[in-house]
């Protein structure tokens, strides 16, 4: 249920009376609500202000039932491990329900006070849910200063990204009181590293290797001869939800929409295309039971086209790297230093 601000025009302001009500209706009849209180939203990985509306919708309700509900408010945080490519890690977490009875009498007396203290609270509780980077000034450096730190571990599900990434930038905090010299020097080396890994054309994994053994590269190369066929195989049926989702993408100019079209896109041809990609397996094959064998093995081809690429990837990667160790590149001698030192820095926190 959308709710109307300012900017959609003051008319439309007053269909919210609407909203609330039907809003204050939901948790009258006891069930849950969900609401993003943030009311907007951006590609930045810190909190913004709270709007009003989920505290008057709270307190509406209450008062609706001579404060009778006892209603709470769940702070929530989600975090992706990567926001756009495939095959990411979600992490959900459910924070200490917050009593809005603990806030009747202030609400009573000085509601528009009551309105503030509890929005703060909520947006307390839900920095703690969440990474929440602080300093505007250093917002970068420290969003990819996580990244760097995380390396292998980004996917980690006994230990996901949220909770280092949380810890990391409160020992930043620490750090930039106690020690700023320390501070800017990490977040200037970080910034350093994320130019130069874009102007080389290689990724953190491939920094963390301290050899690529030529061996192990053409042993890779020579694996992805052999299967190549199979990755073709996953592609001629798996790319028509990829890549035609993709054509679209241009078209959406905010961004933050982009992972969602894609996903509904993806979802929608899939739903259309697998009946007919059913259909023909058993059509085509004489055995049902083989027709059936090939469609179900579709999107296991899939998964299996996807880690080619990736692994295709790290192999023309470890041989860039092999070039300029050879040549004795003096940009790529800098990133495997700043790499290093910056690392270090971290792990001395």
């Amino acid at each position: 249920m959308t709710v109307y601000r300012i900017r959609d025009g003051f008319s439309s302001l007053k269909g919210n009376d609407e909203i609330f009500t039907k809003t204050i209706d939901v948790l009258k009849n006891r069930n849950g609500l969900v609401i993003l209180p943030e009311g907007d939203h951006s590609g930045y990985r810190r909190l913004r202000q709270l709007k009003k509306g989920i505290c008057r919708v709270a307190f509406q309700s209450d008062e609706a039932t001579d404060f009778h509900l006892n209603i709470k408010i769940i702070p929530v945080g989600l975090e992706y491990s990567n926001y756009s490519r495939y095959r990411q890690v979600l992490t959900v977490v459910y924070g200490k329900p917050i009593e809005v009875s603990e806030y009747h009498e202030s609400y009573k007396t000085n509601p528009e006070k009551a309105l503030n203290e509890l929005r703060s609270r909520l947006s307390d509780n839900m920095k703690d849910n969440i990474v929440h980077i602080e300093p505007e000034e250093d917002y970068e450096a420290i969003d990819e200063l996580r990244t760097v730190v995380n390396g292998k571990f980004s996917d980690d599900l006994k230990f996901p990204k949220l909770f280092r990434d949380r810890i990391l930038i409160s020992k930043l905090k620490t750090l930039k009181s106690s020690n700023p010299e320390i501070y800017n020097r990490m977040c200037s080396l970080s910034l350093l590293v994320k130019k130069k890994v874009k102007e080389l054309h290689i990724d953190y994994k491939l920094l963390e290797k301290k050899k690529h053994p030529l061996g192990w590269l053409i042993a890779g190369v020579l694996g992805l001869i052999v299967t190549f066929p199979l990755y073709i195989y996953g592609n001629i049926f798996n790319l028509t939800f990829l890549e035609i989702p993709n054509l679209q993408i241009p078209k959406i100019r905010d961004p933050q929409f982009h992972s969602s079209i894609r996903y509904g896109l993806s979802l929608m041809l899939a739903i259309l295309f697998l009946p007919v990609y059913l259909f023909l397996s058993i059509f085509i094959f004489s055995s049902w039971w083989l027709g059936l064998a090939i469609f179900l093995s579709l999107p296991l081809s899939g998964l299996f086209a996807w880690n080619y690429f990736i692994q295709f990837r790290r192999i023309k990667g470890g041989f860039r790297v092999r070039n300029f160790v050879k040549q004795r590149n003096r940009e790529f001698a800098l990133l495997r230093k700043s790499h290093t030192e910056l690392i270090n820095l971290a792990a001395a926190l």
